[in-house]
């Protein structure tokens, strides 16, 4: 299973996309720039709310992309786990090819897999939005600039 690491793939190219589109979004609004023009208060509301909505979603695809080592739980649940990493390594090796051999893996696997599948799901939920409103930021900052250029 790479269900992890192609989200945040996905993450990490929003990310990537969004910081850019923000960083040229403000670098526009020096002079001689077609938001410099901004010369009212609603254009300048309008841009500042599609520069504020491009970094919440930056925010949520960093989020999505960040580690879930749930450190707290992780030392306590290693005592009979040790499919997750976080969980592997309060183990030494001899102790953990004892436990290999006579625990039955397949209820720690099926519990692996239910807790990737809900933290890949909160991942594509949050890289989900992250994507619509940067799009729908990044709509608005265009017809902004159209407006600014040809009206």
């Amino acid at each position: 299973m790479d269900w992890t690491a192609r989200v945040d793939a996905k993450a990490a190219f929003a990310f990537t996309v969004e910081s850019v589109v923000l960083t040229a979004a403000i670098s526009l609004t020096a002079e001689n720039r077609i938001f410099a023009l901004l010369d009212n208060p609603i254009a300048e509301g309008a841009f500042l709310i599609s520069a504020a909505v491009l970094a919440v979603a930056a925010l949520l695809a960093l989020l999505a992309v960040r580690p879930q080592l749930r450190r707290r739980q992780a030392a306590g649940a290693s005592v009979g786990n040790f499919i997750y990493f976080g969980h592997a390594q309060n183990w030494n090796e001899v102790k953990l090819a004892a436990a290999l051999e006579k625990e039955d893996l397949l209820l720690q696997l099926t519990r692996q897999v239910v807790v990737m599948s809900k933290i890949t799901w909160t991942k594509h939920l949050l890289i989900s939005w992250s994507i619509s409103l940067a799009g729908s930021a990044s709509i608005a900052l265009t017809v902004q600039a159209v407006v600014l250029r040809f009206v």
